[in-house]
């Protein structure tokens, strides 16, 4: 029996591996063993949910509060030279509303700056990760004597794999891993570890993963996004008229989807999204619609400020995901969840957002695509506007596919709702394009490239 060892560092596991075909590729062949590191308050849901004889789950320790990664994660994340990066160590002093003292904010500014200036050139990423790799612990050290795993694999490439595929290379264990986002490698990793191979979504990331994590490019592999094979694999759970009708909507309406993108905006979005009432209301749009909110997913609402939506507002408004145990900061894409994320995609008529993955989810969708580009209610400075969004690296580089229409005043989105639901195919072209660029494949067979990797890596 060879045994894979993963971790799951990240909420988003269930939705990237366990419901793709990844994993089912991997358990084709009977001599295959998934073990599954959990954090210890969500072994049971995992169990529970996708447990049998092959695939088991363990208890992941929990390393990431120790002198030594929290050192190196702040050494890593801020040695990454981008302009996303700058952007965000500008805006954490200059912002306005921060409760940190002045003199506190100077000197985290100085020291970030200087890692990134310092992340620009490469013998200080690999100094970084020599030393690193000097240190060692035993945190991982019984779980290998239990499973003897033949492979490691990081799901994320994110700082808290760094860990484990450091200890693994120690034992001489293969390793692999593959980036989880587009926005990561301009600023969340640059690799603290090189694992034997790493598989990434795009001829993009490819080129980043080389650029800025000096990664050997014979040793990376274009996969696509496993996540989304189930947009290719799978119709809709409903129809059109069951979705809104359930939803409590009219579905001789359009539907406008509203995706909330992450804290950096949030307080922006609360006012777009009074706006967003407004242009209902005084009937400034030559159709009539139902609104659909959907938070985003570390930043879910409760069902109170939901309710104040539907009910003040009219307008649709559903949690993005499964609550384990009823607890706000416990939770998982579950088959639910994922159903209603689908369905929110197929039969919206327009899909609205700021700086989130709903760009990419939407064009592989084909519907058109609105980019928040203004405050809402009141102008902000540069450092707490939304206008500084699309110059982080992995936004900006969508500019060229002009898929995108760009709503930069209250007037402006209500003219750009109105040209998107008037002609469907505006900016089509350019929604292929983001297709190309950033999910590379749309044929649904995503899962099984990474399922193909991880398997011949273990021959």
């Amino acid at each position: 029996m060879k045994t894979i060892l993963i971790p799951i560092t990240t909420n988003f596991f269930s939705r990237t591996f366990l419901q793709t075909d990844a994993l089912s590729e991997l358990l084709k062949d009977p001599e295959i063993r998934i073990v599954c590191l959990s954090p210890k308050n969500r072994r049971y849901y995992y169990e529970k949910t996708f447990g049998h004889d092959r695939l088991l789950f363990d208890e992941l320790p929990d390393t990431s509060a120790k002198t030594i990664e929290s050192v190196f994660r702040f050494l890593e994340v801020w040695s990454i030279k981008s302009k996303t990066q700058k952007l965000i160590i500008d805006a954490e002093f200059h912002r306005k509303g921060s409760k940190a003292s002045f003199f506190l904010r100077l000197i985290t500014f100085m020291l970030k700056k200087s890692l990134w200036f310092l992340g620009a050139f490469r013998w200080w990423r690999q100094g970084i990760r020599f030393c690193y790799s000097v240190f060692s612990s035993t945190d991982y050290h019984a779980l290998f004597g239990v499973y003897h795993p033949e492979l490691v694999f990081a799901p994320t490439m994110l700082p808290a794999d760094a860990h484990i595929l450091r200890e693994a290379k120690k034992f001489g264990i293969k390793t692999a891993g593959v980036v989880l986002s587009w926005d990561n490698l301009y600023s969340k990793t640059f690799f603290r570890v090189h694992p034997d191979r790493v598989m990434v979504a795009s001829k993009t990331l490819e080129d980043l993963a080389v650029e800025k994590a000096d990664y050997p490019r014979n040793k990376l592999e274009v996969i696509g996004i496993p996540q989304y094979d189930r947009y290719a694999n799978k119709k809709p759970s409903l129809s059109r008229d069951e979705f809104i009708r359930k939803l409590g909507g009219d579905p001789s309406k359009k539907l406008i989807l509203y995706a909330l993108s992450g804290k950096k905006g949030i307080s922006i979005e609360h006012g777009i999204i009074e706006l967003l009432y407004r242009i209902v209301k005084e009937n400034m749009l030559k159709e009539p619609v139902e609104v659909l909110i959907r938070p985003y997913p570390r930043y879910d609402f409760s069902e109170e400020k939901l309710s104040k939506w539907r009910h003040e507002y009219g307008f649709r408004a559903e949690s993005s995901l499964a609550h384990i145990d009823g607890k706000a900061d416990e939770w998982e894409f579950d088959d639910v969840s994922l159903d209603f994320l689908q369905n929110s995609l197929a039969h919206a008529d327009v899909i609205i957002t700021m700086y989130s993955t709903f760009f990419i989810e939407g064009a592989i969708h084909d519907k058109p695509l609105v980019a928040i580009g203004f405050d809402g209610l009141e102008d902000e400075n540069y450092w707490n506007s939304s206008r500084r969004f699309f110059e982080w690296d992995h936004l900006k580089s969508l500019l060229p596919c002009d898929g995108i229409t760009f709503a930069r005043s209250f007037q402006g989105l209500a003219e750009s709702i109105n040209s998107s639901l008037m002609d469907p195919k505006l900016k089509r072209e350019g929604r292929k394009c983001i297709v190309n660029q950033q999910a590379t494949f749309n044929d649904g067979k995503s899962g099984i490239r990474l399922g193909k990797s991880l398997y011949t890596l273990m021959k």
